[in-house]
């Protein structure tokens, strides 16, 4: 199957799965329900959203700095919002990666760059795990959350393992990056010195990852009281973890549709309606497309500085 074939299907998938969802609900009383939303915690949201934002940029700047020390935090900023923005278009995030052509234009070659991508996700990946886990335990009974615990705790590890290990790399440059292998040299090396020596500054990656969930859960939380719903801030992070895991699964394009599926379905565990959840989620989608957009427009990629 072709990529733009591929492209096509899973834009196909995740409007077919909104479709659904919409229809469940009846577009008359989903519609209804977004207009009921009060306006004045909009401006909240999009503050939290831009803090949100700004965290996701520090972090990749304190894992910049053991390889160079002098890129200014407002342009990491501006190369953090463009691969943010294409990635909210291709699917599991694939869009995020562009990061790395960016850093090359501050003379950060590919290998080098890969490695403070990877990390940084790694790292993203084990928190939302960790809270994925205490989700599981919370919403479903001891047999289902232990097999599906199990089952994410095998993909981490195998995610860890390949990267991590001599031969699972070998594995990747053989397999997946083929002839592009070599715009990689140095990744290796890199990436275990800076697991050697940058461990402190690992540790401040993981908080200001565990602060960014609690951000992005808070902003959640500001939508569904402007709909007059007022939830445990704690469930919230608990769902958003596990949601932002099964939007990594890349059938859709930036999770669209399986996001919003799992939302309905987690939320409605706590009892809130379906056509309240979704209204949350279609705001999220709509000033996500508001904030990536101009993004895209106006920060040139080849003239970003």
């Amino acid at each position: 199957m072709n990529k733009k074939l591929k492209f096509i299907l899973r834009i196909l998938i995740g409007i077919s799965i909104l479709y659904y969802l919409i229809k469940k609900v009846e577009f008359n009383k989903l519609t209804n329900t977004i207009i009921s939303f009060n306006p004045k915690f909009l401006g909240l949201y999009l503050i939290l959203l831009i803090i949100f934002l700004i965290i996701g940029a520090l972090n990749l700047k304190i894992l910049t700095d053991p390889i160079k020390r002098d890129i200014p935090f407002k342009r990491i900023f501006k190369y953090f919002l463009v691969s943010w923005a294409l990635g909210a278009y291709l699917p599991a995030k694939i869009g995020e990666l562009s990061l790395i052509h960016l850093y090359k234009r501050e003379s950060i070659d590919y290998g080098k760059g890969l490695v403070i991508f990877i990390i940084d996700k790694l790292i993203t990946l084990l928190v939302f795990s960790l809270f994925s886990i205490a989700g599981l335990i919370v919403f479903f009974d001891f047999n289902i959350a232990s097999k599906i615990t199990i089952l994410l705790i095998i993909t981490v590890l195998i995610i860890l393992i390949t990267i991590m290990s001599e031969l699972g790399r070998s594995i990747i440059k053989r397999y997946i990056l083929r002839k592009f292998s070599k715009n990689f040299i140095g990744f290796s090396q890199t990436f275990i010195w800076f697991l050697k020596e940058n461990k402190k500054i690992m540790f401040y990656n993981f908080i200001l990852t565990i602060i960014r969930l609690f951000v992005l859960s808070i902003s959640t939380y500001i939508l569904f009281i402007g709909f007059g719903y007022n939830i445990s801030i704690l469930k919230i992070l608990l769902i958003t973890a596990i949601i932002s895991i099964l939007a990594l699964i890349p059938i859709s394009i930036s999770g669209i549709g399986v996001r919003e599926g799992g939302a309905g379905f987690l939320f409605g565990l706590i009892g809130i309606p379906l056509n309240v959840t979704l209204s949350v989620y279609l705001i999220m989608v709509i000033t996500g497309i508001i904030i990536t957009t101009p993004a895209l427009l106006f920060f040139n990629i080849d003239k970003i500085r």
